[in-house]
């Protein structure tokens, strides 16, 4: 059974947003009474309560499986059994899960169990396919639709195909990275033979807003929480993401992360979530590989540093994910994006990742993994962490606040951080002019390293000197064209 929120359902018009949301939180709700009361060992008022949830949703495909485990525990096999059918139908996939479930153990010798887990691959294409083509009625002609077969994934993107082109290739090269440091089991077998397809959804900003007003409700397009710029829902297999640099990039390696998990049929908590995932939001490519750098993240740790406030690792690894999301969130984020980082400049991220997977249930929060690999205690670990990041130099940023930090040059050009493609240029100086840009034009790449946001824009740009000159890619409305401009001190 797996206590987890509710598997979100599309809302209808509008006008009904309200009752939609309202009826989510209520669905929600219902879950966390059922897996507690399953939990307790009251197996007549979980069925009670997962029967309400689905008269509330009757597509849940969650509770359908929440449901099967709870009526094989208590006995039910017939029924228990056909609502993992029912729940399969409706797109629950994770057949590692199933596999590995203790709940549905009496389900495990029988025939028909066997012959399910034995159909996945035809089971998995088809409700990729189905999720595509709800997909493509939902946006319609307007959008490209691609895929990529050795990722699994499916894309429907407001972009034209050349900045779809750009975002296909970056994921793979995500992909490439996490393989090779993280996630090495999925090579064996390779995706494309075992995992769930996943739909990545790159909208308009008015389908974006839509999408995170029936997501997040209201509050997700106003004030300080509309800097969300897209997110992956598991339980859906739909990765969303209006911002294509940072946000993109964050976002597809939960998705490899979560592939990673199922296999293993493993949680991670939340800071090693995050943490890892913000890994791959800064990179630089070196000798044709993908290194993850220092980042404004790290910035945040380096002013905690300086007034003796960084968080204590373990301290870290105990926060679960509200506290975690909503305790000082952005000090959390670069806190765990700096751990790791530091493991991976010290040569330990894959080693610990090993170490982490494999000794799981001894430790989940992942502390004493560190403490492995380092062959230190945690203590010592926190110390070198500490003179790491006190070593670490402060890299170019734009803020929250507008601001540009730490970045003494620039493109001769004034820019609008724009809606996720990239910086927009709305000023230029006579020398720019001459080399070609011109105000409403996007920039896309700077000597081909992508600028999708304002902190790739200011963290590539930093790389380079006064006098020097740089290939810039742009979007000129629908022709995209490269020109050479020279780097000007400001």
């Amino acid at each position: 059974m797996l206590g987890v929120p509710a598997v979100a359902q599309d809302d209808g018009p509008t006008s009904e947003l309200k009752e939609a949301l309202e009826r989510r939180e209520q669905s929600a709700r219902l879950q966390e009474r059922a897996v507690a009361a399953f939990e307790s060992g009251d197996i007549e008022a979980a069925i009670a309560l997962l029967e309400e949830q689905l008269e509330l949703e009757p597509a849940n495909a969650l509770a359908m499986y929440n449901l099967a485990c709870v009526r094989c525990v208590g006995g039910d096999k017939d029924a228990a059994m056909e609502m993992l059918k029912r729940a399969i139908e409706h797109g629950f996939v994770d057949f590692e899960q199933m596999r590995r479930d203790p709940n549905l153990m009496d389900l495990h010798e029988t025939e028909l169990f066997r012959q399910i887990l034995a159909q996945r691959r035809p089971i998995l294409d088809a409700a990729g396919e189905m999720q595509f083509e709800v997909v493509r009625g939902k946006y319609g002609k307007a959008y490209a639709y691609d895929k990529d077969d050795s990722l699994r994934v499916n894309f429907a993107s407001a972009y034209d195909q050349t900045t779809l082109d750009a975002a296909k290739v970056e994921l793979r090269r995500i992909s490439e990275w996490a393989l090779e440091e993280l996630f090495t089991g999925l090579n064996e077998p390779a995706m494309r033979e075992v995992d769930p397809w996943v739909v990545v959804v790159l909208p308009s900003e008015r389908d974006f807003r839509a999408w995170a007003i029936a997501m997040y409700g209201p509050a997700s397009v106003t004030g300080e929480f509309s800097r969300i710029g897209g997110a992956y829902n598991h339980g859906r297999k739909e990765l969303v993401a209006m911002d294509l640099g940072g946000t993109l990039r964050h976002e597809f390696l939960h998705v490899l992360h979560w592939r990673s998990n199922m296999r293993r049929a493993q949680g991670h908590p939340v800071w090693i979530q995050e943490g890892l995932c913000s890994l791959v939001e800064d990179y630089e490519m070196r000798s044709g590989r993908l290194v993850p750098v220092p980042s404004w993240r790290t910035n945040t740790v380096k002013n905690l540093g300086r007034t003796g406030r960084v968080m204590e690792i373990t301290d870290l690894a105990g926060l679960d994910r509200h506290a975690f999301n909503n305790r000082r969130p952005l000090a959390n984020y670069a806190m765990a994006r700096a751990v790791f980082l530091y493991l991976y400049q010290r040569g330990l991220l894959t080693e610990w990742y090993a170490h982490y997977t494999a000794h799981f249930e001894e430790d989940l929060t992942g502390v004493a993994a560190i403490e492995a690999v380092a062959g230190k205690a945690i203590g010592e670990v926190q110390e070198d962490f500490e003179d790491w990041v006190a070593g670490l130099a402060y890299v170019a940023e734009a803020s929250s606040d507008g601001l540009v930090r730490y970045l003494d040059v620039g493109l001769g050009v004034e820019v609008d951080p724009g809606k996720g493609e990239g910086p927009i240029v709305t000023r230029v100086s006579r020398l720019a002019r001459v080399s070609g840009l011109r105000p409403r034009d996007v920039v896309t790449a700077i000597n081909g390293r992508p600028t999708r946001d304002m902190n790739d824009f200011v963290r590539v740009l930093s790389a380079y000197r006064s006098g020097e000159r740089v290939e810039v890619s742009v979007r000129r409305r629908a022709e995209h064209m490269t020109m050479e401009v020279m780097v000007v001190g400001k």
